[in-house]
């Protein structure tokens, strides 16, 4: 495209000597088609149609992000931070789950004395499942029932009753988050009274998660065993 001129002023010098004439033609023809292409079709910002010649493209550097050494350092921290806290969260939820496992002791870590001030009803309310609140104590609204032949209520005052016993004599810690297994695992380890806590645990769960009626059979073989559940307790009391 740059060389047009140049080209039509070759075709006058030699068109007097008739020497290529038909060439020099044929190649203006072509130059001023390809002008008018480039110029028909779009515009390309290599070519400058008003010159007739290649344009200049101006390239420039890609930018660089910004050198920020601080900001790594910022999330290097965040990072160490939420680890420790995590690590620091698990080593709490095992050391609470040891010490609900552990044998019968006060939150506070201290030996409760015998006879503490705890009520009975403090003591319900640790128990790991809801029963009824009394109208006066676990052991009598326990025996009303069996009198009155409810056979699966009074089973359920009735396991209450030695959950309390137990805890008021350290052989176990009532806590809302243990279950049944734990509670007689620490009777097995503390007290001789485990195999009736297990016979009262069995009837109890049939009664309270089975939904399964309870014989009369059933339920006197727990009973007739309170004395000597009483006598156990007390025993392992006494030799702490």
């Amino acid at each position: 495209m740059k060389h047009a001129p140049v080209l039509m002023a070759m075709a006058c010098l030699f068109g007097t000597t008739g020497v290529g004439t038909a060439d020099d033609v044929d190649r203006q023809a072509s130059v001023e088609a390809g002008r008018q292409a480039l110029d028909r079709w779009q515009d390309y910002i290599w070519y400058d149609d008003a010159q007739d010649d290649v344009a200049r493209i101006d390239v420039r550097a890609p930018r660089q992000p910004p050198d920020r050494p601080w900001l790594w350092d910022v999330i290097r921290g965040i990072g160490w931070l939420t680890l420790a806290m995590l690590i620091g969260w698990i080593s709490y939820l095992m050391w609470r789950s040891f010490r609900n496992r552990g044998p019968g002791k006060p939150v506070s870590g201290e030996r409760r004395p015998a006879g503490d001030p705890l009520s009975e009803a403090d003591r319900v309310e640790a128990l790991p499942f809801a029963v009824r609140r009394p109208r006066s104590n676990l052991l009598t609204e326990a025996e009303n029932h069996y009198r009155q032949g409810n056979w699966n209520e009074a089973m359920i005052y009735l396991y209450s009753h030695l959950l309390v016993q137990l805890d008021q004599h350290q052989v176990i810690h009532l806590v809302r988050s243990k279950t049944n297994r734990q509670y007689l695992r620490e009777t097995k380890r503390n007290s001789s009274a485990g195999e009736i806590l297990q016979l009262a645990m069995v009837a109890f769960e049939e009664v309270f998660f089975g939904r399964r009626n309870l014989s009369r059979t059933r339920f006197e073989a727990c009973w007739d065993r309170l004395d000597e559940f009483a006598r156990l307790i007390e025993r392992g009391a006494q030799t702490k």
